[in-house]
């Protein structure tokens, strides 16, 4: 079925599922369940291909052939948007940042003999133990 092949697609170019299916315009419920089993229209075809220019698409059709255009067929070319690379660095960059707080909190916390403290998912802080007397 043509869907299974589409999926099989994605998962060789190693691309987002989620993000494909937007770059083509349609869901992932699209590929589940019972409507999973229904065809899909050209419109979505020409966009794979539009995404994929390297597709075999009888292939893609019949199952017949090489998934990749045999010019292609030993390259994992992956055409994926900018933006979405961007955003992926950016949000990457940002979890690093909150981890190296949260690292320089638990050694400082370390050296002091306090336990940290945990204030949300942004803001760490150290909590100095009470004394006892």
């Amino acid at each position: 079925m043509i869907k299974e092949r589409i999926i099989k697609l994605v998962e060789f170019k190693q691309v987002g599922k989620e993000y494909f299916f937007k770059k083509i315009g349609v869901t992932s419920a699209n590929f589940r369940g019972s409507a999973g089993k229904t065809p899909v229209n050209s419109n979505t075809i020409e966009n794979i291909f539009t995404e994929f220019p390297d597709l075999n698409l009888e292939w893609l059709i019949t199952g017949k052939g090489e998934m990749l255009k045999s010019n292609h067929a030993n390259s994992k070319i992956q055409l994926v948007d900018n933006n979405f690379l961007l955003d992926r660095i950016e949000n990457l960059a940002i979890k690093n940042n909150n981890l190296e707080k949260e690292i320089a909190i638990l050694k400082k916390s370390k050296k002091s003999n306090a336990k940290p403290y945990v204030e949300d998912d942004i803001n760490i802080s150290v909590a100095a133990e009470p004394k006892i007397q």
